[in-house]
């Protein structure tokens, strides 16, 4: 008779219990024991507009066959003749928290990823997971602190509330400083999850598997899709689908304009950095070719200068152009541009002594030529106004007034990337306040610098070409 049957029906379900944590405490004690553990596989991010490999996500993978020493307990090996637990990384991460070792392991996975970052194919980024809390343990701290963290993402996992943290914004900074992104693993459409988008400021959000599982049978998931997509656009976030796994999913998620994918089709994890399927690739370019062809915002971009303030007052409309306010070179590269030396305003047309012209060569790479201010029929200069981290605040506009027109200062209300589509960013622009409603949209890069801005009347205008019957003709 086997040992179970032999108890009491109560203690049953608490020798189950106890059999499941004894069994842990032994695999994650031999885990410990073997420095190789976990090992790391690389799942392609594709790049859902150009059909190419973006970057890829290290993924940790632990085996159970390794002998070790360490247990914890008295328990030495599984009782009852139990196998070694078999689960995914997220439970092994769970079951190490719960003893107090999931930082060493955070580390070693770290540790591998920016060994592996080094030969990551060109043009390429590396992902890897990280529990938030355990960013700031000694063991995670003393792997990042000292470390270039340039062509690193780390995803923030949501298994651990972020809103339990107050100092992560911090922690996120130095992440930065040190030329690492981040994200925001896992991100639904629930308040918890756009509430930690607005508190992060991600670089990139990585979208649910389970919102975009069937999304294409299901239209309240393609709202959800797009209504975060939205968010995140607006807070200047990237956004990954994760969980591809069908064709049909992949055609929904690019007509949606979702800028990156993960998931089976695109390629499944290897220990080798796979590229994707060139036929794939292929498919990929021709759905969104015929996405763009009702037209992109970058055709109708206008480049007014840039100009840079220290301290911006409050905006609203009417205020005049506050003194200190001076150009600066339109941004190229990812350091930005260089900020020393004489920037004064200068006449429409006339070029500034000591400001970059096109083609100069600086640390941050060769800048492009700055336009003249563009000017109303009156001659009021209009601009871009960006912060001190070269994030547009504000624009300079010309607006009709009961004495002509004139030049207003109002706040940027809607941000676009320059391969949206047109009719997208004209829904976007027509949904906000009256009050805002025909200000010019800013178009950002996609590091959330400004490259120029739209003006509302040529979006509506442009569509209403696209859209005009093939057989009608423009009346004289």
């Amino acid at each position: 008779m086997a040992t179970e049957e032999l108890l009491r029906p109560g203690d049953r379900p608490r020798l189950a219990a106890d059999a499941t944590s004894a069994s842990w405490d032994y695999a994650i004690g031999r885990a410990l024991a073997d420095p190789t553990q976990p090992g790391i596989v690389f799942q392609p991010i594709v790049d859902l507009q150009k059909g190419i490999t973006a970057g890829y996500e290290a993924l940790a993978r632990f085996t159970t066959g390794t002998p070790g020493a360490r247990t914890f307990g008295p328990v030495v090996r599984p009782p009852l003749g139990l196998a070694p637990p078999v689960a995914g990384p997220d439970r092994w991460f769970l079951e190490a928290d719960r003893r107090g070792v999931a930082a060493e392991f955070e580390a070693r996975v770290l540790r591998a990823a920016l060994r592996a970052r080094d030969t990551l194919p060109p043009g390429c980024f590396l992902a890897v997971n990280v529990l938030p809390h355990l960013l700031t343990s000694p063991e995670v701290t003393a792997t990042w602190l000292g470390a270039d963290l340039a062509g690193m993402v780390l995803e923030l996992s949501e298994l651990v509330s972020v809103d339990a943290l107050p100092g992560l914004p911090g922690v996120v900074r130095d992440l930065r400083s040190r030329g690492g992104h981040v994200a925001l693993d896992d991100v639904g459409s629930a308040y918890a999850g756009l509430t930690r988008i607005a508190a992060l400021r991600p670089d990139l959000v990585k979208l649910d598997r389970e919102l975009v599982a069937y999304a294409d049978h299901d239209d309240v998931r393609l709202a959800l899709i797009e209504l975060v997509g939205n968010f995140a656009t607006r807070v200047r976030a990237g956004m990954v689908a994760e969980g591809i796994e069908r064709d049909e999913e992949l055609a929904a998620l690019i007509a949606l304009g979702v800028p990156f994918g993960q998931g089976w089709l695109l390629g499944r994890p290897d220990v080798r950095w796979q590229p994707l399927d060139p036929a794939l690739g292929e498919r990929i370019r021709l759905l969104a070719g015929a996405v763009r062809q009702v037209g992109l915002v970058v055709g109708l971009l206008d480049r007014p200068p840039i100009t840079f303030v220290d301290d911006l007052p409050g905006t609203c409309p009417g205020s005049e152009l506050p003194p200190g306010l001076r150009p600066v070179p339109e941004p190229v590269g990812i350091g930005g541009p260089a900020r020393e030396g004489a920037r004064v305003r200068a006449p429409a047309g006339t070029p500034t002594a000591g400001t970059p012209t096109a083609g100069t060569p600086t640390a941050a790479g060769t800048l492009t030529a700055v336009s003249p201010a563009r000017t109303n029929p009156r001659g009021i200069p209009e601009s871009i106004i960006v912060d001190k981290r070269n994030r547009a605040v504000a624009l300079q506009v010309s607006r009709g007034h009961p004495d002509g027109v004139r030049s207003h200062r109002v706040p940027v209300s809607l941000f676009a990337r320059a391969d949206e589509h047109i009719a997208e960013v004209a829904r976007k622009a027509m949904t906000r306040p009256a009050t805002c409603r025909f200000d010019p949209v800013v178009v950002v890069s996609e590091i959330g610098w400004p490259i120029g801005m739209v003006r509302v009347e040529r979006l509506l205008l442009r569509l209403a070409e696209i859209c005009r019957p093939a057989h009608s003709t423009p009346r004289h």
